[in-house]
């Protein structure tokens, strides 16, 4: 069964969202903001390309095979957008990065057990 373009993109929408702050954590958490932009964008890219491969086939979406290029590059650049303009926003506003954030200012991993509590 084929699905309708609304579950398509509330599916597309998700997994934008999904990828952007998935990058958001790896450029803060994993990297410590040592990524390189060639490296964080083919990050990026392999994500769309298997996450979108993954769902679009899985959940049958229309068009396929032809369209999937234009979904996984379509993926991409949302992802992109969305992350450069409100995911970034997001996590300060939310003070999800402040631990990377200290780290970079050289306070060690010891001292920040006590921010767990």
């Amino acid at each position: 069964m084929i699905m309708g373009w609304k579950v398509v993109a509330a599916v597309v929408a998700a997994l934008v969202l999904v990828i952007g702050f998935g990058m958001e954590a790896y450029k803060k958490w994993l990297r410590e903001d040592k990524a390189g932009k060639r490296e964080i964008t083919a990050v990026a890219a392999l994500l769309s390309l298997v996450l979108s491969a993954s769902f679009s086939f899985g959940l049958d979406f229309p068009g396929l095979p032809w369209t999937y290029p234009g979904y996984a590059v379509g993926i991409f650049l949302l992802q992109w957008f969305i992350d450069q303009k409100a995911i970034k926003r997001i996590c300060k506003a939310l003070g999800l990065f402040a631990k990377a954030k200290l780290k970079g200012y050289g306070v060690e991993e010891k001292d920040l057990g006590v921010l767990d509590e």
